[in-house]
C-alpha cells in the first residue's frame, strides 16, 4: 500500500490524480461558471489560451475607451448646480456689458448733440457701441468654447448672450428721428441667435440661459408689438385709478391690457406645459429656463388682467391656477415653482376674504382660520392620493 504522501502506483486507483509531466505540475483552469474555459464570453479566458500555472495571469480584455461626457447631452438632462463662482462670473460680465452700453452711448449722444449745435460732430458716432459690443460677444463666444465648464464658461455666455442685443442696438441705432432703434431687428435677430447657440454652438449648445433668455425676449417683444405706448403704461394704471376711465380720453393706453393678458397667459401655459413634458421625459437641465421664464409671464398676466377680472376675479385664477400648478410642479420636483404658486394661493385667498369681509376683522379673522384648516386638510388628503413622500427614503 502506498504512503499517504505517495502517489498511488496505478493512475487507476485515484482517478483524479495524474503523474507530473516533466516541466512541473499543470492544474485544468477554475471551473467558469458563466461557461466553459475558452468559450467565447467566458469571462478571464480566451479560446486557446494556456492552461493556468502559479504565476500565470490570464489575458485580460481590452477596456473599452471612455469618452468625454457630452456636454450638451448633460445639460439637456440635469440642472445646473448653483456655484458662487458661476453667479459672481455672470454678474459680473453683466457689468461689463452695462458699462459697455453706458460709455457707448454717451460717445453716440455727444455726436448727435455736437452735430446739432454745429459743432462739426458726427451724427453717427454709433461706431464705438458696435465695435465694443461685437468683441464681447465674439470673446465670448470663444471663452465658453474654450473652457466649457466654470466660471470661465458662464461668464461667455453671459457675454456672447448679451452682447448679441447690444451690438444689434447700436447698428440700428438712429437718434436723429423717429424710433431710437429698430425694434423688430434688435428682438427678432436676438432670438434666433440665442436659440442657434443653444442647439449647435460650441462650448455654448445646451446652456439655458439662452433658452430662458430667448423666452422673455418673445414675450416683451410681443408686449411692445401689442401695446408700443407700453413706457406710459404704469402712469396710465395709476391715473385711471385715482382720476378715472375718462382721465386719457381716446388714447388711453390701458384699453391693450385684455390682449396682454390673453397673450401672457397663453404664452405662460405653454412654456408650462412644454416644461413639464420636458421633465417626464428626463429632460430637467432644458425644462429648467423654460419655468424660470413661465413664472414671470404668468405673474405679467395677473397684473394685466387686475382691471378687467378686479378683486374677486383675481383672487378665483390666482386659486385656480396656483393649484394646478403646484400639483404639476410638486410632480417635476420643481421646488421654487411649487412655493411660489402656493404662494399664490395664499395671495388668492386672501383678496376673496378681504373682497368678503373688508371691514368685519371678526368674519374676515374666522374665514382665514376656516380656510387654513381646509386647506391643510386638502393637503393631507392630495398626499396620501398621490403617494407623496418628502424625503426618498419615506
Amino acid at each position: 500500500m502506498s504512503g499517504p504522501s505517495e502517489p498511488p502506483q496505478n493512475e487507476n486507483e485515484n482517478p483524479g490524480w495524474s503523474t507530473p509531466p516533466p516541466g512541473g505540475p499543470q492544474y485544468s483552469p477554475p471551473p467558469d461558471p458563466y461557461g466553459a474555459p475558452g468559450a467565447p464570453g467566458a469571462p478571464g479566458w480566451q479560446a486557446g489560451a494556456p492552461a493556468a500555472m502559479p504565476g500565470y495571469a490570464p489575458q485580460q480584455p481590452a477596456q473599452p475607451v471612455v469618452l468625454a461626457v457630452d456636454d450638451r447631452a448633460q445639460r439637456f438632462a440635469a440642472r445646473p448646480l448653483p456655484t458662487s463662482g458661476s453667479t459672481l462670473a455672470g454678474v459680473g460680465i453683466g457689468l461689463v456689458v452695462f458699462g459697455v452700453i453706458i460709455w457707448a452711448g454717451g460717445y453716440a449722444t455727444s455726436g448727435v448733440a455736437s452735430s446739432l449745435d454745429g459743432g462739426g460732430g458726427s451724427s453717427s458716432h454709433n461706431w464705438l457701441g458696435i465695435v465694443l459690443s461685437l468683441g464681447v460677444t465674439a470673446l465670448g463666444y470663444a471663452v465658453a468654447a474654450v473652457a466649457r465648464r466654470g466660471p470661465l464658461a458662464t461668464a461667455g455666455v453671459a457675454a456672447s448672450a448679451l452682447g448679441v442685443p447690444t451690438a444689434l442696438a447700436f447698428i440700428t441705432l438712429d437718434l436723429t428721428g423717429g424710433d431710437p432703434i429698430n425694434v423688430d431687428a434688435v428682438f427678432v435677430v436676438s432670438i434666433v441667435v440665442w436659440l442657434i447657440s443653444y442647439a449647435v454652438m460650441p462650448g455654448a449648445r445646451g446652456h439655458g440661459f439662452y433658452l430662458g433668455l430667448g423666452a422673455l425676449a418673445l414675450w416683451i417683444y410681443l408686449i411692445i408689438k401689442i401695446s408700443p405706448s407700453l413706457p406710459s403704461l404704469p402712469a396710465a394704471l395709476f391715473a385711471r385709478a385715482f382720476v378715472g376711465p375718462d382721465a386719457f380720453g381716446g388714447s388711453d393706453p390701458t384699453k391693450d391690457l385684455g390682449s396682454l393678458t390673453a397673450m401672457s397667459f397663453i404664452l405662460g401655459a405653454a412654456f408650462y406645459a412644454v416644461a413639464f413634458v420636458l421633465d417626464s421625459a428626463g429632460h430637467r437641465g432644458s425644462a429648467t429656463p423654460l419655468v424660470a421664464a413661465a413664472f414671470p409671464i404668468t405673474v405679467g398676466g395677473f397684473l394685466f388682467a387686475a382691471k378687467d377680472f378686479g378683486q374677486t376675479g383675481e383672487g378665483v385664477a390666482l386659486l385656480l391656477v396656483g393649484f394646478v400648478l403646484v400639483l404639476l410642479a410638486a410632480r417635476s420636483q420643481r421646488r421654487f415653482t411649487t412655493w411660489a404658486w402656493g404662494f399664490g394661493i395664499l395671495v388668492g385667498i386672501f383678496l376673496l376674504i378681504q373682497k368678503a369681509s373688508p371691514d368685519n376683522n371678526t368674519s374676515a379673522g374666522l374665514l382665514f382660520i376656516l380656510c387654513g384648516l381646509i386647506l391643510a386638510g386638502l393637503g393631507v388628503v392630495v398626499a396620501s392620493a398621490l403617494g407623496e413622500r418628502e424625503y426618498p427614503e419615506g
